[in-house]
């Protein structure tokens, strides 16, 4: 189970996801159905039209919104991977800072991710991929053994020294 927790926007690889999803059939693919709507993004990306492509294949599969904003711990534990795959050909994608990455390590979960530029610095903990036969690769890489098990205490640090609750302390104290 390779997972995808957050909002659904044209800021997603639907392009690869397209092409890596029918590839992997023994993949179950498993995204929150918590489309975010951004019009003018939307309109221009076909953001619609893309969620509803994925809801066509057989081996996606989603958690409605409402159970995945009170239990998304327990979705990330039952994903064997954390997945991050954000267009890169949109800038700010490019040069973001997932929170999610977090949420992953810190539930101890293995990360592939579209090469986004602030998690290159994580090269232990975050598998790229920068095309879907790569994914495909790091995906059956991931699943064939525990390759990142020896990063758990140190994506457990991680997790805890990027929380939301330090960041906004951090912010606080700036102020």
């Amino acid at each position: 189970k390779v997972g995808y927790v957050g909002n659904i926007t044209h800021r997603l690889d639907f392009k690869l996801l397209f092409e890596l999803i029918p590839k992997n059939p023994n993949v179950s693919f498993i995204f929150t159905d918590a489309p975010l709507s951004m019009p003018s993004e939307d309109a221009y990306r076909n953001t619609v039209n893309n969620i509803n492509q994925l809801h066509q294949f057989p081996n996606v599969y989603f958690i409605p919104k409402a159970l995945y904003r009170t239990s998304i711990k327990e979705i990330i534990k039952h994903l064997n991977i954390g997945m991050i795959p954000y267009d890169i050909s949109l800038v700010f994608n490019r040069n973001s800072y997932p929170m999610k990455l977090f949420e992953y390590f810190y539930l101890n979960k293995p990360v592939i991710s579209t090469p986004i530029l602030e998690l290159m610095q994580f090269p232990r903990h975050v598998l790229i991929g920068r095309n879907a036969s790569e994914w495909k690769s790091n995906i059956y890489r991931l699943l064939s053994n525990s390759l990142m098990e020896i990063n758990c205490e140190t994506q457990f640090v991680l997790a805890k020294t990027n929380s939301w609750d330090l960041k906004v302390q951090k912010i606080l104290n700036l102020i």
